[in-house]
């Protein structure tokens, strides 16, 4: 499916219906999810989503084979018109063989999450060359900074062919300008594919890479294996985001633990790879949205993202 042509999904109407899927975690607790559907209302849109939450199953929202249906269900809906991830955590590694088919495939629509749902992006992305939304899930709405909540409106409603965004990053390695089309997502989610056929194919691509709650020599480890595995290999552009989300440590101590990680990707990415760190997505309050799957242009100079419909 990689040369077939990409499938970008329509900008949401005003009013449009949101359709929440529950694809990973156990939702524990209906305050937060509560409060990420009334600013999903406050900005216009309205939700569909069981009224009585979902049952739980262990540490996941349902089992399997419901997850996998609610998805396949909303997605099929003719009055949904975007589907939002009620929260990360896991489970969408043991129903995406259920969803390899035709599932979700078809015209589509604009599936929007994060963290654990990086899964269902590469899913879209690269089975079904179907664009798909880097961005909050419902209980993190919450959190988000006002400009990550902006980014988040104008990517639902706004025609992605067009989409820009200006990074206040740290350009690493790399000049002049870079082109490849946007993949990658939560490093821990994306390592627990390794050695599969679920393992993605980065060659050429502009990778983003975010993650939470892991300790230094964590991150090295996944790191490491992924340039062990080849994955690093060819890759156009590797693009940092936050990895100190969620550790009890000091201010000084975010900053040793975010440069730890970027000195460790330059050592282990191809000479010739662009490096940008800093960029304004993971698991705390800023979390900008962003396309996936689509052709981007990285701007060294003015550190600014495009969409890049035509061929290099």
């Amino acid at each position: 499916m990689e040369n077939s042509p990409i499938k970008i999904p329509p900008p949401l109407p005003n009013g449009a219906v949101i359709g929440i899927a529950a694809p990973s975690g156990n939702v524990r607790g209906r305050d937060g999810f509560e409060e990420g559907i009334r600013i999903l209302h406050e900005l216009g849109f309205a939700t569909k989503f069981p009224r009585e939450l979902w049952p739980g199953h262990h540490y996941l929202a349902d089992t399997d084979s419901r997850r996998a249906e609610e998805l396949v269900s909303l997605w099929k809906d003719n009055d949904v018109d975007c589907i939002m991830a009620a929260r990360g955590g896991y489970g969408c590694l043991r129903i995406l063989r259920s969803l390899r088919d035709d599932a979700l495939g078809g015209k589509g629509k604009r599936l929007v999450g994060f963290s654990d749902v990086t899964l269902l992006h590469q899913l879209l992305n690269t089975r079904h060359n179907l664009v798909s939304l880097h961005g909050p899930v419902v209980t993190s709405l919450a959190r988000l900074s006002r400009e990550s909540l902006m980014s988040f409106k104008h990517c639902l409603l706004g025609a992605l062919e067009g989409w820009q965004m200006h990074a206040d990053v740290e350009v690493l390695r790399g000049s002049g300008v870079t082109r490849g089309m946007s993949a990658g997502g939560n490093l821990s989610t994306i390592a627990s594919t390794l050695g599969t056929e679920l393992a993605p194919y980065w060659r050429d691509k502009i990778v983003f890479l975010e993650d939470t709650g892991e300790p230094a020599y964590r991150i090295d480890r996944m790191l490491t294996q992924l340039h062990l595995s080849g994955t690093f290999e060819g890759v156009a552009a590797i693009v940092l985001g936050d990895f100190a989300h969620g550790l009890d440590i000091d201010g000084v101590s975010r900053h040793r633990h975010q440069e730890a990680i970027w000195q460790r990707v330059m050592q282990l990415a191809d000479e010739d790879t662009v490096l940008w760190s800093g960029f304004p997505i993971g698991h705390g309050s800023d979390n900008h949205t962003f396309p996936m799957g689509l052709q981007l242009t990285l701007d060294h100079g003015s550190r600014m993202l495009s969409a890049c419909l035509e061929e290099p």
